[in-house]
């Protein structure tokens, strides 16, 4: 037999010798395997798409907001719209003394004002009032269609904050902090995932244009009452998982309203929230807490609530779809 091999590249084990010509084409066929592998891994790694978003948590809807705000101290004279009007771009809504110094001369005179109509027109008031007559003051205007929201209440406003808001309740936006790895990458129209989103009751009306307005806040006065009724004693919850009541956070009714003036039940309209909507939300941190009906609370309780808040809601006035005004 002719040597194809020198003797000396020919391995001196007998037992790698038996090894090779054994599995030598098992040998082949892995090695063939792990080539198209890599390749195949190459491909793979030049098509794989990872989807590419960024998250926010507990993020709150809010109806986008035109602020009317002034660089100086500012001290709201008069607001010329009521709070929740729907006004026009343009139309005045307040009339304020803007800056320290027209801020003192405005005071100086509605002193003099609040003397004169105790005492009267004496010489002295008058020549007070002559001293002292109306500095000049500025209209702020809308700056966008839209509805009136007043923030400033009695008192100077610092400069930089919002006296007043504009809102448009037809355009809700998601204010969110956003987090994760790609965060630093994340670019205007890129997709996020939001997740805990909080429907923000702000005056216990958001979604304005419907008379789905459920969920009024009632105030602190019916939260100190219940939880002198509530606190120490315990709760079994429908679903029969005993609860302490610590504290109580907030306090919520469904009321209707009227729009005729005689009480008539049929003309009623429910405030009941929507039955489509849906919110879904994930428990971060924080204490445990459960919604408590008032067919769950003792007899004694149960009263003692449904008259604190009737209580604290009778009178109360509402806008209505047709922008009316009407009185839960």
């Amino acid at each position: 037999m002719k040597n194809v091999f020198p003797p000396e590249w020919r391995t001196q084990s007998k037992w790698k010798r038996r090894f090779y010509a054994k599995y030598m084409r098992t040998l082949e066929r892995a090695g063939y395997v792990l080539v198209i592998g890599v390749f195949a891994a190459f491909i793979f790694a030049f098509n794989y798409h990872v989807e590419d978003l960024v998250t926010a948590d507990k993020v709150a809807v809010e109806p986008f907001a035109s602020p009317l705000v002034e660089k100086e101290p500012t001290l709201v004279v008069r607001a010329l719209a009521a709070d929740f009007d729907t006004v026009r771009k343009g139309q005045p809504l307040l009339e304020v003394a803007v800056g320290e110094e027209a801020i003192r001369r405005y005071g100086d005179w509605k002193a003099v004002v609040d003397l004169a109509k105790r005492l009267g027109n004496s010489p002295e008031v008058s020549r007070l009032l002559a001293a002292n007559p109306k500095p000049p003051t500025s209209i702020m205007a809308a700056p966008a269609d839209g509805t009136f929201r007043l923030n400033a209440g009695e008192g100077v406003v610092e400069a930089d904050k919002p006296l007043a808001r504009v809102v448009d309740y037809n355009d809700l936006r998601l204010n969110a902090s956003l987090s994760g790895e790609t965060v630093a990458r994340a670019a205007v129209g890129q997709p996020a995932r939001i997740t805990s989103i909080v429907v923000e009751p702000e005056a216990g009306t958001l979604f304005r244009g419907s008379d789905a307005i459920s969920g009024r806040l009632l105030g602190d006065r019916v939260k100190a009452a219940l939880e002198k009724s509530l606190v120490g004693r315990g709760v079994r919850l429908r679903d029969d998982v005993p609860l302490e009541v610590k504290e109580v956070s907030e306090v919520q009714v469904d009321a209707v309203t009227n729009r005729a003036t005689g009480g008539d039940p049929k003309r009623a309209v429910s405030l009941d929230p929507p039955g489509d909507l849906r919110i879904e939300a994930q428990v971060v941190e924080g204490h445990p807490s459960a919604t408590v009906q008032v067919a769950d609370l003792p007899a004694d309780i149960a009263r003692s609530a449904k008259e604190a808040a009737a209580a604290a809601v009778r009178g109360s006035r509402v806008r209505s779809i047709d922008g009316s005004v009407v009185t839960l």
